[in-house]
């Protein structure tokens, strides 16, 4: 059907040549049925990948208006014309979620001054937490009310931090220089909850940080210690299904800094797996509680793998597919969603590489770049977003290289490339990120 979001169609279309200085689609010398096959077949080349400037908002509403789906375009061009004018003045566009992070680097990018001024208060904020810590040790409410202050700013600051590439040094010192003080709060007020929990909070971002940067040892040592601080806090209210939920999560994390560290994670996850059963059981429309179980489930289902454990793992899987499934009814739309759906696939491709099937390999890794992509869309400076889909881009660049048409592959290793280079730009340490970027290089330099 041809309507006004045809028009939108061309508009986009011209929009895309003013910028990147070619047409969205190579259709010059073809003949009339090939240039509408490949418009309706073939997705334009994303705009960052003529220039990397013209990543973000442009890039979406351009791609909107380039939808094949003509319900997927903007209603009109008046539509698509203030949908640019959002973009210059630094405002969310309408096709966008209108996610918490993406609503604040909109107000960033239009108040930069104030961020500004507003990042050096929260660095003298910081500073001053710490200085003034000694004076309130002996006044309860006082006392009361900085522990307080302090265990927001780790959780609701700092801990909403680690979706933004390039704060894991901010964050780890933040959080080094936070530890000393709640610590001697737990020595000298034991009952004092709140800096209990702190603590834990603390000890729990700092490990995913040596995680991040590959300093094993520093992890294993902070997971035991965030393990031991969770048992405490479950001793005092031990059937409180959020502690149980917690104690579990501490026990899996746990666990995955053993198996970097050579030692067998398997009992970790059993005991785990064991309670997020029984709490999903017991609260099976709560979403905390069914995401971690679909979570423990790959960790197992991985380990079953490995181990050639191959119907335990089907088993494993074939559970996690169908908690992902609800979890669609109980928070749909999300980031985590996204996540467990692509680990799923990724794992099927494991389990069918140890079957000896390389077509449904490359299937399931083929079919693990969709919602990794979408998650980026939705996160595009979160570091596991970033990784999440670099990774599942090269491994089936890798597992399909043969049988790939060598544009498509150089087109895909440009994705991942753009990927895993604005996490290493931001974060040069990232142990997962170097690793993928050396093998991307690889797969460049064995399709020449």
């Amino acid at each position: 059907a041809i309507d006004v979001r045809s028009d939108v169609y061309a508009l986009g279309s011209i929009t895309y040549q003013v910028l990147t200085g070619s047409p969205p689609l190579p259709t010059t010398g073809l003949a009339f049925d090939d240039a509408l096959r490949l418009i309706r077949e073939q997705v334009p080349a994303p705009l960052s990948q003529h220039d990397r400037l013209l990543r973000g908002d442009l890039e979406f509403v351009v791609a909107a208006a380039l939808a094949k789906s003509p319900a997927d375009r903007p209603a009109s061009a008046r539509e698509f014309g203030l949908d640019l004018d959002r973009v210059l003045a630094h405002r969310a566009v309408s096709g966008r979620r209108p996610t918490s992070f993406y609503l604040l680097s909109r107000f960033v990018r239009r108040h930069r001054l104030l961020c500004a001024s507003l990042t050096l208060s929260f660095a003298a904020l910081l500073t001053a937490l710490v200085a003034v810590w000694a004076a309130f040790t002996q006044a309860a409410a006082d006392r009361g009310r900085l522990v307080a202050t302090f265990r927001f700013t780790v959780e609701k600051v700092v801990g909403q931090l680690g979706n933004l590439a390039g704060t894991s040094e901010v964050r780890a010192n933040a959080l080094r220089e936070f530890l000393p003080s709640m610590e001697d709060c737990v020595r000298l007020f034991p009952a004092n909850r709140e800096a209990r929990r702190c603590v834990n909070a603390i000890l729990c971002q700092l490990g995913d940080i040596e995680t991040e940067v590959e300093n094993f040892p520093a992890a294993l040592l902070l997971r035991q210690q965030a393990l031991a601080s969770q048992e405490g806090l479950l001793a005092d209210d031990p059937q409180a299904p959020g502690h149980l939920a917690d104690w579990a999560v501490a026990i899996i994390k746990l666990g995955d800094a053993e198996k970097l560290s050579g030692q067998s994670a398997l009992p970790r996850y059993q005991q785990a797996h064991h309670i997020l059963t029984e709490l999903a059981a017991a609260y099976p429309d709560t979403a905390r509680h069914v995401d971690d179980l679909a979570w423990s489930c790959s960790r197992l289902a991985h380990l079953a793998i490995d181990s050639h454990q191959l119907e335990n793992a089907v088993t494993l899987l074939q559970q996690q597919a169908t908690l992902l499934q609800r979890l669609q009814i109980l928070q749909p739309g999300s980031p985590f969603n996204l996540a467990g759906e692509r680990a799923l696939h990724c794992l099927w491709a494991h389990l069918e590489g140890m079957h000896g099937n390389p077509a449904e390999q490359q299937l399931h890794l083929l079919r693990s770049i969709t919602p990794a992509r979408q998650r980026l869309l939705l996160q595009p400076n979160a570091p596991l977003a970033l990784i999440e889909f670099a990774g599942s881009v090269a491994s089936y660049v890798q597992s399909a290289h043969a049988s790939l048409d060598p544009a498509e592959r150089e087109r895909l290793l440009d994705e991942a490339q753009v990927a895993v280079t604005t996490l290493l730009a931001q974060e040069r340490e990232h142990g997962t990120a170097k690793s993928i970027a050396k093998n991307l290089e690889g797969l460049r330099r064995l399709g020449r």
